[in-house]
C-alpha cells in the first residue's frame, strides 16, 4: 500500500513538473483571460451603443416636436390671413351697397328738383368775336380789354371777324392773345409802320394760320375754287371808330417765305405800281380788279404750310363815315 502510495505520488510529481502540461495550462489560462476580457468589451460596446441610441432618439424627438409646433403656427398665421380677407371682402361689399343706396338718392332727389336753367358757356377768346356784326362793334368797350386796339375786319367766306391790334413792333402779338397774355395763338395785328386809319400805301394785317380755324386759320379758303368764284367773298370790310373801309380783292397766292410784300409805303409811284404789277402777276385767279399806283392796298398774311406764306391782296374801293 505504501508502495503504491509512493508511486501515486512520483508520478504526480512528474506530472506537475512535466512541461507540455504546464504549456497546456498556461494556454488555458490565456484562453479564459481573452474570453473574460472579450465579454467585458463586448459589454462595453453595448452599453455605450445603448446610450447612443438614447441620445439620438431624444434629438429625433426634440426635433419632430419643433416641427410640429412651426406647423401649428403656419397653420395659425394662415387661418388669420384668411380670415382678415374674408372680413375686408365684406367690408368693401358693405361699402359699395352703401355708395350704391346714396348715389340712387340723389339721383331721386335730383330728379325731385326743379330743372336749373344751365349756365351760360362763355366760348375761347379765339371764337367769340367770330359771326359780329360789324355794324354793332364798339371800338371804347374794345379798348377797354385791349387799348392797342385799332380796326376790325371781316373776310367772306372765312371765319376771320376779328378786331386788329397794333402794336410797337411786329414780335408782341405773334404770342400774345387780345388780353396781352402768353399765347402762341398769337392775334390779329397792323403792321408796327402802318398808319392805322388805313392812310398808308399797303396796310399789312399779319395772323397765324391756326389749323383749327381761328386768326388767319380759314384764308386758305381763298385759294379754292368755290370761294374765287363767288363774287360777294371778293369784297373784305375794315372799320376803324370812324369809318368803314371797302376793300376789292384782286390777287390771292400761295408762295415760299419772303418779304417783298409788306412795304407799307413806297419812295414814289413807279416803285409802287411794280410792286402792284409784281403781286397781281403772283394771283391764281384772275378777279379782273383794276388797280394802280393812285389806289390804296390792303394786304393779308398767313403761314401756310411748312414755311410757305398764303397772301391775299385787295384794293380800296369806297370809304363811308360812320
Amino acid at each position: 500500500m505504501q508502495d503504491f502510495d509512493l508511486a501515486a505520488k512520483k508520478a504526480r510529481i512528474n506530472i506537475k513538473n512535466d512541461p507540455k502540461l504546464k504549456i497546456r495550462r498556461g494556454m488555458s489560462f490565456v484562453t479564459s483571460l481573452l474570453t473574460f476580457v472579450g465579454i467585458v468589451y463586448g459589454s462595453y460596446l453595448i452599453i455605450c451603443w445603448r446610450v447612443e441610441n438614447d441620445i439620438v432618439s431624444d434629438e429625433v424627438q426634440a426635433i419632430d416636436a419643433s416641427l410640429g409646433h412651426e406647423d401649428e403656427e403656419k397653420d395659425l398665421i394662415a387661418v388669420e390671413t384668411i380670415t382678415k380677407m374674408t372680413r375686408l371682402r365684406e367690408e368693401e361689399e358693405r361699402a359699395r351697397k352703401a355708395a350704391e343706396e346714396a348715389a340712387a338718392a340723389a339721383a331721386a332727389e335730383q330728379q325731385n328738383k326743379p330743372a336749373a336753367q344751365a349756365a351760360p358757356v362763355r366760348p375761347s377768346l379765339y371764337w367769340q368775336y367770330i359771326g359780329t356784326d360789324i355794324d354793332t362793334v364798339n371800338f371804347a368797350s374794345l379798348r377797354n380789354t385791349n387799348p392797342q386796339t385799332k380796326a376790325w375786319i371781316i373776310v367772306k367766306g372765312t371765319n376771320i371777324n376779328y378786331p386788329v391790334v397794333q402794336a410797337s413792333d411786329n414780335s408782341f402779338y405773334l404770342n400774345h392773345s387780345y388780353t396781352g397774355t402768353l399765347n402762341s395763338s398769337g392775334w390779329v395785328f397792323m403792321d408796327f409802320e402802318d398808319d392805322p386809319n388805313f392812310g398808308s400805301q399797303n396796310t399789312v394785317i399779319y395772323a397765324h394760320g391756326r389749323n383749327e380755324g381761328t386768326m388767319f386759320g380759314t384764308l386758305k379758303n381763298a385759294l379754292n375754287a368755290g370761294w374765287q368764284n363767288n363774287a360777294n367773298n371778293h369784297i373784305v370790310v375794315t372799320a376803324t371808330e370812324k369809318n368803314l373801309f371797302f376793300w376789292k380783292v384782286f390777287s390771292v397766292y400761295r408762295i415760299p417765305n419772303t418779304n417783298d410784300y409788306i412795304t407799307v409805303n413806297y419812295k414814289n409811284k413807279n416803285n409802287f405800281q411794280r410792286f402792284i404789277d409784281t403781286v397781281k402777276g403772283r394771283s391764281i385767279y384772275n378777279f379782273n380788279t383794276a388797280v394802280s399806283a393812285d389806289n390804296r392796298v390792303l394786304t393779308l398774311s398767313t403761314c401756310i404750310g411748312s414755311g410757305d406764306r398764303m397772301v391775299l391782296h385787295a384794293v380800296l374801293t369806297e370809304t363811308v363815315n360812320k
